[in-house]
């Protein structure tokens, strides 16, 4: 009788290869133009404000909001813009992948009081107005670390030096650690996968947030077959952003 092997149960954010997957001057145009209308979308959203906080997330995991939190904080930079990306996402991070940065020590360390500002923040070659904070060591309490009286302090103090913040969050339909934060970011935006996420799961998360006073921006559409406007399980592909005039996703 053979013996059964067991699979090796592989994350999926470490079987996702980013190599070539941020905007550059290789990125097909659409989707360097989808980019450049959500970033434009968002500017009107807060035009107010003199650096606005932008928290992304998603329902689950595998809906690309990682990427598309890079991809955003990009887009921001080709305008000569100061940016700032934090990985937020302290439980399964990526951004330090996206951008093949060391992680040693990151958002968590800042938060935790383990290290200054100066530690943590990494420049990307390539993007010289980009700035980037991966999310350092996973620690054992990510909520307590975004809800706690630091990271009011701590965004306070970023914003006195960006243009625009962008912090790449867990999925709020995952865990709560998004809307830990809510009083400190301008608005989220909420990334959906098509053909994946189910609308019902979706709805019931965005409604859960919006009760709990999170503002819902609006969403992004990701996985859209752009050539024929259909819906299709490709990686990589984007679609436009969309926002109700009342504010709600």
């Amino acid at each position: 009788m053979k013996m059964m092997k067991k699979k090796k149960k592989v994350s999926v954010h470490s079987a996702v290869n980013y190599k070539g997957k941020l905007l550059g001057a290789d990125t097909p145009f659409a989707i360097t133009e989808s980019f450049k209308t959500l970033r434009t979308n968002l500017m009107y959203t807060a035009s107010r404000e003199n650096c606005p906080v932008y928290g992304i997330t998603s329902c689950y995991q595998s809906s690309g909001k990682s990427l598309i939190s890079a991809n955003l904080a990009i887009a921001f930079s080709m305008m000569n813009k100061r940016v700032l990306l934090i990985d937020g996402d302290m439980r399964k991070p990526v951004q330090h992948r996206c951008f093949s940065l060391p992680n040693d020590r990151g958002f968590s360390e800042w938060l935790s009081g383990m290290s200054d500002f100066e530690d943590v923040v990494q420049t990307q070659v390539g993007y010289p107005c980009l700035h980037v904070i991966t999310s350092g060591n996973i620690p054992p309490n990510p909520q307590e670390l975004l809800a706690g009286e630091n990271a009011g302090s701590v965004l306070s103090f970023l914003k006195e030096r960006y243009d625009v913040i962008i912090v790449d969050l867990p999925p709020a339909g995952v865990v709560s650690d998004a809307v830990a934060i809510s009083s400190l970011v301008t608005g989220y935006l909420f990334v959906v996968r098509a053909g994946e996420d189910d609308s019902d799961s979706v709805k019931r998360v965005v409604e859960t947030m919006q009760q709990m006073n999170c503002k819902i921006l609006g969403t992004v559409l990701n996985g859209v077959d752009l050539k024929n406007g259909e819906y299709a399980r490709k990686r990589g592909r984007y679609s436009y952003y969309r926002r109700d005039p009342e504010g709600k996703a």
